[in-house]
């Protein structure tokens, strides 16, 4: 009995020593609230690292949709110039040397701003393949984008031919190269015009495409009833407005074949028309190109950042409640969505 109290007096404490060092291994509340306040920290630094991040990579975006802009703009203003200058030539006349060397100036800088048009269709064609692999966008609108995008390549690599074979005809003379500018100073303002329906086509499929969207998550509060609605306005305010650049192309369109017609292929006497009414009619919708495309840009910001602050509210909501999470995801992904079909900002080069 006394060796059996004794095993048990000895069997005893280390049975308490096991259940003390159970509970000494168990977290006190204090660890974890602090394990629990780093974990919140953390997710807030992360937060704000992927906002710090994007906000990066908009304004690299923004910054690159600038530089494409003002290469737009550049090229209708220098083509308004061009008519200009030949109207000065029909008034007061010019030298052929000095001739010459407007030719050479003016389609060395046509061509150099077409490379840029046409470096940023490629983007543009690379951001709506992401933007379908990311289910941003459908297989139509995919390939509506980018067929727009390679008659937009298309017609760009025509006008740098142009340019350089006018280039090279001002300096030298070549039967050949006035067929083939003849033929490339007809087909590319046609595809340009092309371009410019395809892209009221585009306006109308994102619009189904978006609608459909809404339909299918089911939302019956007034809230996105009445941003749908606003949605469509705006989406017919597009419309109208593609619609309309579309028909001053085809016209601009019209203004090169009769262009081609008086050169009969010899682009690099450009400015030995005198036809009036064809010169002021290139100046007149060169003007109201740059009107509308200032219309279109104004246009296409002003309807995305209203949403954008949404997608930012979806961030910052995200770190602390996540039952919303579905709502403001959406929203981001028609924002986004947004963005990819307005990806092509520069206009049809025609």
């Amino acid at each position: 009995m006394r060796c059996a109290g004794f095993f048990l007096g000895c069997s005893v404490p280390s049975s308490l020593k096991r259940v003390r060092c159970r509970h000494s291994s168990a977290p006190l509340l204090s660890d974890l609230l602090e394990e629990e306040s780093k974990t919140h920290s953390a997710r807030g630094r992360i937060g704000r690292a992927s906002r710090f991040i994007q906000k990066i990579e908009e304004k690299r975006q923004s910054n690159s949709t600038d530089i494409f802009l003002i290469a737009s703009f550049s090229l209708m203003v220098i083509e308004a110039l061009s008519s200009s200058f030949t109207i000065y030539c029909l008034d007061y006349g010019a030298n052929a040397s000095v001739k010459a060397k407007v030719v050479v100036a003016y389609y060395a800088l046509y061509a150099a701003l077409s490379c840029i048009l046409l470096v940023n269709a490629v983007l543009s064609a690379i951001r709506v393949r992401q933007a379908y692999k990311k289910k941003e966008i459908n297989a139509k609108q995919q390939s509506v984008q980018l067929a727009g995008e390679a008659l937009t390549i298309t017609t760009g690599l025509m006008w740098i031919t142009i340019s350089l074979a006018s280039i090279t005809m001002a300096l030298s003379s070549s039967v050949h190269m006035q067929l083939a500018a003849m033929c490339l100073a007809v087909m590319a303002p046609a595809l340009g015009a092309l371009s410019a329906f395809l892209r009221v086509y585009e306006v109308s499929v994102s619009y189904k495409k978006e609608k459909l969207d809404v339909a299918r998550r089911g939302d019956s509060a007034s809230g996105p009833a009445v941003m749908s609605q606003r949605r469509k306005n705006w989406y017919c305010f597009q419309s109208g407005l593609f619609l309309t650049i579309a028909l001053f192309e085809f016209a601009h369109f019209l203004c090169h074949v009769y262009e081609a017609y008086l050169l009969q292929g010899n682009t690099h006497l450009l400015y030995n028309i005198q036809d009036r009414v064809l010169l002021g009619t290139q100046i007149f919708l060169t003007c109201v190109f740059i009107l509308l495309e200032i219309a279109k840009v104004y246009t296409e910001k002003g309807a995305e950042s209203p949403q954008s602050s949404l997608v930012n509210s979806f961030e910052d909501r995200s770190l602390g409640d996540n039952s919303n999470t579905p709502e403001y995801a959406s929203t981001a992904t028609l924002v986004q969505h947004s963005s990819a079909s307005n990806a092509r900002t520069a206009p049809a080069m025609a």
